[in-house]
Order: structure tokens, then C-alpha cells, then sequence
């Protein structure tokens, strides 16, 4: 059985246990199909994945979880309400990415540091195993390493500091016409209200990581940092390193004019 997802009804990644869904065979099927598009678009729509790639999509936003998807979505969302946007994100699978690619969308690839995509996610889901992160992180990037004209690799910091630049780099690569916001306080307040009250009309509450979530953001960013600490000593850990270089590459590779100092 498959559980609720703030971002689209059904996810088939998370079961209805919590614990099964990091169940060793669970996670090792998910690996094996998530950067497959022929494997990963029937799975999902068999489960009930409502943000896949459709004809209408003018634009695919994807990354690893918690690496900004739901701040991007809602810049997007905000960005383009004059003009509207089809937008699909949060399939959190790099067969959406490839799929877009195939029928000639564009498409923007989020991109997190692993070890902070990771404490964040232990952070957020309880389940205090690295490895398994780490190897979802490389499941996720390695598929769409030499694919990287395809999309516009958008850096974290980026996302949340310069969106504009994130737009303009778009809007170059792939010819569209899209609203270049101003990026200011208000404009940031304004996207993080966006971004809540989407989570909330989906799943009844804000991200953990909002000053409106009953999780409390104080005490979320200290256990946070306490496990970013932590990870930063699993200089042993093979899939951590693995995920390092993944990192480093598409870093290597974000657009020229997407490049510029974020602050």
C-alpha cells in the first residue's frame, strides 16, 4: 500500500509504515526504477502519482528531497501568476527529468549538498541510517551525469537568494518567455505563504522547516546541525563519498548565466 504525499495524493515511495518504506528490498526496487522512465511512469501511475509529466507541462522541477522543491515550486507559481504555468515537481525520480528531455520540455534540476540534503532528511523522517540516504542521493544523479544539456541545474542557494537569475537561465535555454521576478524580502515572504498553504491544503500542515509548522523550526535546525556535524565524521562511508562527487560534478556544470554570486 502506498501513503499520503504533500505533494500529490499518493507517493509510491512512501508506505503507509513508516519504516517499511527504508525496508532494504523496498529501497533497492525504488534505486532499480527511479532513473528508468519505461519502468518508473507505469509503477507510478499504477500507484497514483498525480505530479508526473503530462501533455499539457510547460515545465519539470525535480530534485532530491529536501533540496528545495517546495520552495521552487511555489517561486514558480508565484513568479508566473500573471501568466500561468503548467508545472510538475516533487516526483523526486530523474525519469521525470529524462522523460521532459524526450519530449522537449524544460526542465530544472535542483541541486543540494548531500551531506546537508541528508541531516535534513533524517532530520525530517526519523530514520537515523546514512547509507541508505546516500545511496538514494546517487540513485537520484547518476542516471542524468552527461545529461546535462538537457536541463538547468539550479544550486540551492541559488534557488533561495537569485531565483531571478534561475528564470533567466531558463528562459535562455530553452527559449521560453517566462516572468524574470524581482527578488527581494517581499518577494520571499511571499513564496514561503505560497509554499505553506499548499503543504497545508495537501497534507493539513506547513513544512517543518516553516515558522508556521507546529514541528518548531528552532528545535528542527539544532537537531539539524547536530546531525550535520555527525555526518561530516563518515569520511569512511563509501555511498557518502560517492554522493560528493555526484555533487561536484553537476556543480561543475551549472549554467553560465545561472552562475552568478548569489549574494
Amino acid at each position: 500500500m502506498v501513503g499520503a504525499d504533500q505533494h500529490g495524493g499518493e507517493n509510491p515511495w512512501i508506505p503507509e509504515v513508516p519504516l517499511l518504506r527504508y525496508f532494504p528490498l523496498v529501497r533497492a526496487f525504488r534505486r532499480h526504477i527511479v532513473g528508468r522512465p519505461a519502468l518508473f511512469f507505469p509503477f507510478a501511475r499504477l500507484t497514483g502519482n498525480r505530479q508526473l509529466l503530462d501533455h499539457d507541462t510547460e515545465l519539470v522541477v525535480d530534485g532530491f528531497p529536501r533540496s528545495g522543491n517546495s520552495f521552487a515550486e511555489a517561486a514558480f507559481l508565484h513568479s508566473q501568476r500573471a501568466r500561468g504555468i503548467a508545472l510538475k515537481s516533487h516526483a523526486h525520480s530523474p525519469a521525470q527529468i529524462l522523460r521532459a528531455m524526450d519530449k522537449g520540455v524544460a526542465a530544472v534540476l535542483l541541486l543540494r549538498d548531500p551531506d546537508d540534503a541528508v541531516a535534513s532528511m533524517i532530520a525530517a523522517s526519523g530514520v537515523d541510517q546514512p547509507d541508505i540516504h546516500y545511496r538514494d542521493y546517487c540513485a537520484y544523479y547518476r542516471p542524468l551525469k552527461g545529461r546535462e544539456a538537457g536541463f538547468v541545474i539550479t544550486p540551492f542557494a541559488l534557488l533561495l537568494e537569485r531565483f531571478d537569475l534561475v528564470v533567466q537561465a531558463i528562459n535562455a535555454r530553452f527559449g521560453m518567455a517566462l516572468d524574470t521576478p524581482e527578488v527581494h524580502d517581499e518577494f520571499v515572504q511571499s513564496v514561503n505563504s505560497v509554499r505553506d498553504r499548499v503543504s497545508i491544503a495537501r497534507v493539513g500542515r506547513a513544512p517543518n522547516y516553516s515558522p508556521h509548522s507546529e514541528w518548531g523550526v528552532a528545535g528542527n535546525r539544532a537537531g539539524q546541525a547536530a546531525i550535520l556535524t555527525r555526518l561530516g565524521t563518515l569520511d569512511g562511508l563509501p555511498s557518502r563519498q560517492a554522493a560528493l562527487k555526484l555533487h561536484a560534478y553537476f556543480a561543475a556544470h551549472v549554467d553560465t548565466l545561472s552562475a552568478g554570486d548569489p549574494a
